[in-house]
């Protein structure tokens, strides 16, 4: 029974949750109303960002505008034919550029969240956990936008809330994460029953109810992230990709969500090194500079060097899926879905040339 898996993964994983676990959370009640003001329109999507948090849009949006500014003509190179009429093509400029905006004024996330925090909680749990959650989103056949949203509203909640949290309490937060996400993302997300059912008396209705209370209530209700599925798209359909490479750049974002050291990364930054890693190992070409092509910098408004480092952590969580381990899910996930390509199982995967991106040495 589904039940009955997941329940034992989720042990192997980490110990279970406590019947008691909704003792850290506070009591809820709605702030008192506010008159609400004319602001700028991002201070008003973030109103608690400090200027420290709002530096990197600034910075960013100054080196977007200078690139689109000395490169006026790039536009014209890059076929509006990759983009269909279902994707709004005639306004996917203006479409991505406010969310490439959005996504860094709204809760964003700093290197080092949960250490900073000081939380019960490590990067290692955080990392079995997704991996037990990839496992359940599939079971339950949802959108690739759930999967990522759960992750950003976990992280986010990690990242803001004032409660300490307990490693007993980190598949309720994971759980609850994952039934705000589908709420908002699918025609028809699980019940709730179905999702306390995975962890039997362990997780009540009760206790995710309580959770996402208290998870609405730190994010300000606020759970329109963009999703870096919907930048990979782009990009993989302004490059004209096939569906291999489409896949195996999806399946190296997903990997990418599982590691602690790119957590931090904007959808945008995150969907950028997928992509220019899959075209480099898909065309076999080592040299980045000949994949990250002017196209690509005037979409995204990075310079090869803004992404070049954080391309070379994920090659090696991409090399690293090679050594045995039992959090294997996003791997086993692109080895036996015929649907997407089966891509894990790419010999590219393992060669010569991943290892050299990523800079990966090993003793004589």
């Amino acid at each position: 029974m589904l039940k009955d898996k997941f329940l034992a993964a989720g042990r192997d994983a980490l110990k279970p949750a406590s019947k008691h676990t909704n003792s850290l959370l506070p009591s809820f009640s709605l702030p008192s109303k506010q008159k609400i003001q004319t602001r700028d329109l991002f201070e008003a999507a973030c109103p608690s960002a400090s200027a420290e948090e709002l530096a990197e849009f600034k910075t960013f949006r100054s080196q977007r505008d200078m690139i689109r500014n000395c490169n006026s003509s790039v536009l014209s190179e890059i076929s509006k034919n990759n983009f269909d009429r279902s994707d709004c093509g005639e306004f996917h400029e203006e479409n991505f550029n406010y969310m490439q905006d959005r996504e860094l004024t709204v809760f964003p996330l700093t290197k080092n969240f949960i250490e900073l925090k000081g939380h019960d909680i490590t990067s290692r749990m955080r990392y079995a956990i997704i991996n037990w959650l990839v496992d359940v989103h599939k079971s339950f056949q949802l959108t690739p936008e759930s999967l990522f949203l759960t992750v950003a509203v976990m992280d986010r909640y990690i990242h803001r809330t004032s409660i300490k949290i307990k490693k007993e309490s980190i598949q309720l937060l994971a759980l609850t994460a994952l039934y705000v996400s589908a709420k908002f993302e699918e025609i028809f997300p699980p019940e709730i029953s179905e999702i306390a059912g995975l962890c039997e008396d362990n997780i009540t209705k009760e206790h995710i109810k309580e959770a996402e209370k208290d998870i609405l209530k730190t994010l300000n209700f606020t759970l329109s992230f963009p999703s870096p599925i919907v930048f990979l798209r782009r990009l993989t359909s302004a490059l004209g990709s096939d569906h291999g490479a489409h896949s195996l750049a999806k399946y190296l974002l997903e990997l990418s969500i599982a590691e602690y050291d790119l957590a931090h990364l904007t959808g945008n930054k995150r969907a950028s090194i997928a992509v220019c890693l899959a075209q480099a190992l898909s065309t076999q070409c080592g040299d980045l500079s000949k994949i990250w092509v002017d196209g690509m910098v005037y979409l995204t408004g990075l310079k090869l060097e803004d992404i070049v480092d954080d391309l070379r952590v994920l090659a090696r969580a991409v090399y690293r899926q090679n050594s045995p381990s039992r959090y294997r899910a996003i791997k086993n996930k692109y080895t036996d879905t015929e649907s997407l390509g089966r891509v894990a199982e790419l010999p590219i995967l393992r060669s010569v040339l991943l290892e050299n991106i990523g800079g990966i040495e090993f003793d004589n």
